[in-house]
């Protein structure tokens, strides 16, 4: 049997032997509760197949069912009254099995409803998307959908603490028991909302690539949560790389965003491996993480809550001659240290090398100095030639990259380098356990 609903561009389809049963309950909370009304609306801005049944057995022949991934076996399927999974960006898949169950909270017991439990299922999709394009942090998904349920269960005449739990009043989320001998309360696993987005989607509404900056970002939250862009939604698990490759999906070119407990990410997937992870931490702090082809940390930028920042570059392709190099800026963007962990090449043609550059370095990374002249007659006859070529491709690629954050720094009679003289200068060198050789400049 078969039976569906249509709520603007969304069809809903209920399947099996319960699909008048099951329409009939969605009918009476449609018409009963203007939250529900508008939580559907809001649902079929982004889906067009909604498919919903009392067993896995109802749903399996349906189109796009394998792709949600369903375990028969798992406790999300056994121990609870209802479920749902997305299997791509427009159609999702709702199971409410019809079984008597009680919802338990600090305690105390409420008895539950097949009804509530649809409401429930149906809240998830926008739900999703919701923790994703908003502004918090720290989210459960799981604890809003409750509380949004809760507020239906009101208008359709439940009374929170009496036959409904209050989970809003309280704070605390409900746990579900089904009324089976031995059976326990399930509890909803804080997993990670996380959302996977064909990359073509956003160029092809905003004229332009997804770069991962704040306005791209902007753009494509703004988009979710319109309907104009869809997203393939899933939870994860918080631990592994999970929520910034979004493996439920595929595709090897997509743009992730996900959600945890202690921060929001937004990540670019390009054949197949992560790029570029942007974090923004509940505190305020930022971290933007750059990956090279093959995986390999590149470049990292922290962006603590006072504005001070500090920039890793990583040499993963051994092109520079350094391994590592850290720079350190203020609030205004003024650059005040610089730590190089030298190339073992560099290392061994000239121990002193912190001595050789002296202030020329300061000096080389201004824009109107000799660079060429100075690196050629001071390093050429210690590195080798092709060493020299590296070293001076690479300094002037960072000079030219830091260029003006440095310049007030590094001329004189310019913002706070006025009346003196600057020079970017050694000013400590140690030798670590690991061997490797470090040397600090700072501007003095």
């Amino acid at each position: 049997m078969a039976d569906t609903r249509q709520v603007g561009n969304l069809t809903i389809h209920f399947v099996g032997d319960n699909a008048a049963q099951l329409k009939g309950s969605f009918d009476s909370s449609y018409s009963g509760s203007q939250s529900f009304r508008s939580a559907m609306s809001e649902t079929a801005r982004s889906f067009r197949d909604i498919y919903v049944g009392s067993s896995l057995g109802d749903l399996k022949d349906q189109p796009g069912f394998n792709n949600a991934g369903f375990d028969p076996n798992s406790p999300f399927t056994q121990s609870t009254s209802g479920y749902g999974k997305a299997s791509d960006a427009q159609t999702y898949f709702i199971v409410v099995t019809g079984k008597a169950h009680t919802l338990i909270q600090d305690g105390r017991s409420f008895v539950g409803s097949t009804d509530l439990v649809l409401v429930h299922e149906f809240l998830h999709p926008s739900q999703l998307i919701r923790d994703l394009t908003g502004s918090g942090v720290g989210v459960f998904s799981e604890a809003n959908t409750q509380m949004r349920e809760q507020t239906i269960a009101q208008e359709l005449g439940k009374v929170p603490g009496i036959d409904f739990p209050d989970v809003i009043g309280t704070g605390t989320p409900y746990t579900v028991k089904l009324d089976s001998p031995g059976a326990q309360p399930y509890t909803v696993e804080p997993d990670d909302p996380t959302l996977s987005i064909d990359p073509i989607r956003f160029e092809d509404a905003f004229g332009h690539p997804f770069d991962g900056s704040d306005n791209d970002i902007l753009l494509l939250k703004a988009a979710l949560f319109d309907g104009s862009i869809d997203g393939w939604g899933n939870y994860v698990t918080p631990s592994g790389s999970d929520r910034y490759n979004a493996p439920f999906d595929s595709d090897n070119e997509k743009i992730v965003l996900s959600a945890g407990h202690s921060d929001r990410a937004v990540s670019i997937v390009q054949n197949g491996g992560i790029r570029q992870i942007k974090q923004v931490f509940n505190d305020g702090s930022r971290v933007n993480s750059q990956y090279d082809s093959d995986g390999r940390l590149q470049t990292e930028e922290d962006v603590f809550t006072n504005g001070i920042s500090a920039v890793k570059y990583i040499d993963t392709k051994n092109t520079h001659p350094y391994n590592e190099l850290d720079v350190s800026e203020d609030a205004t963007g003024q650059v005040t240290a610089a730590q190089i962990q030298l190339d073992q090449n560099v290392i061994a043609a000239g121990g002193a090398i912190g001595q050789i550059f002296g202030s020329a370095i300061g000096n080389a990374l201004a824009p109107n100095d000799p660079f060429q002249r100075i690196v050629t007659s001071t390093v050429a006859g210690l590195i080798g030639q092709k060493l020299l070529q590296t070293f001076t491709a690479s300094l002037t690629l960072d000079a030219r990259l830091r260029r003006q954050r440095l310049r007030r720094c590094l001329r004189a009679g310019r913002g706070p380098c006025r009346h003196r003289r600057d020079f970017l200068v050694p000013h400590r060198r140690a030798r670590p356990r690991d061997g490797t050789d470090r040397l600090e400049w700072a501007i003095v």
